[in-house]
C-alpha cells in the first residue's frame, strides 16, 4: 500500500498540479501564440501541447516514484526531487511566459535554462536510479526541439 500511495503522490504533484496548470496556459492561450503568430513548421497543435505535456509529467512523476522508491540516503533523494520540482519549474515557466504573457525572447531564455537544468536533474537522477534517468530523457528532448521551436518563433515573429 506504501507504494501505490508514493506512486500516486508522484502522479498528483507532476501531472495533476503542473500538468493542469501548463495545460491552463495552453488551452487559454491569453498571448495569441495559435491565433495571431506564424508558427514554424512542427509546432503542435493545442491538442498536441496538452497531450505531450501530460506524457511528459506523467513520466516525470513515474519518475519521482523510483527515486522514491530506492533505498539510497534520504538526503540525496531529497536533493533529485528538489532538482526535479525545480526542473518542472522551468518547464511551467516556458508556458507562462509564452502562452500567457507572450514573451517569445523570454521563453527562450527560459527553455535555455530549463535545458541545463533538465540535463544536471536527469543525469541526478540517472545516478540514483538508472530507470529514473531514462523516465526524464524524454523531457530534455522535448525541450531541445522546444529550442527549435523558440527560435523558429523569435525568427518569424
Amino acid at each position: 500500500m506504501k507504494k501505490t500511495g508514493s506512486l500516486f503522490l508522484c502522479l498528483l504533484v507532476t501531472t495533476a498540479f503542473f500538468g493542469s496548470l501548463s495545460v491552463n496556459l495552453v488551452r487559454k492561450d491569453s498571448a495569441g501564440i495559435f491565433s495571431s503568430l506564424r508558427l514554424p513548421a512542427g509546432f503542435p497543435s493545442e491538442k498536441g501541447f496538452v497531450a505531450i505535456w501530460l506524457f511528459l509529467l506523467t513520466l516525470c512523476g513515474f519518475a519521482a516514484w523510483h527515486i522514491l522508491q530506492n533505498p539510497i540516503s534520504a538526503k540525496r533523494k531529497k536533493n533529485v526531487l528538489i532538482m526535479l520540482l525545480i526542473f518542472l519549474s522551468t518547464v511551467l515557466a516556458w508556458n507562462f511566459l509564452l502562452f500567457q504573457d507572450g514573451s517569445l525572447t523570454g521563453a527562450l531564455a527560459m527553455n535555455v535554462a530549463g535545458i541545463l537544468v533538465g540535463l544536471l536533474t536527469t543525469l541526478m537522477a540517472w545516478f540514483v536510479d538508472h530507470d529514473a534517468g531514462y523516465l526524464l530523457f524524454p523531457l530534455v528532448l522535448w525541450d531541445l526541439f522546444s529550442l527549435y521551436l523558440n527560435i523558429s518563433l523569435v525568427v518569424l515573429n
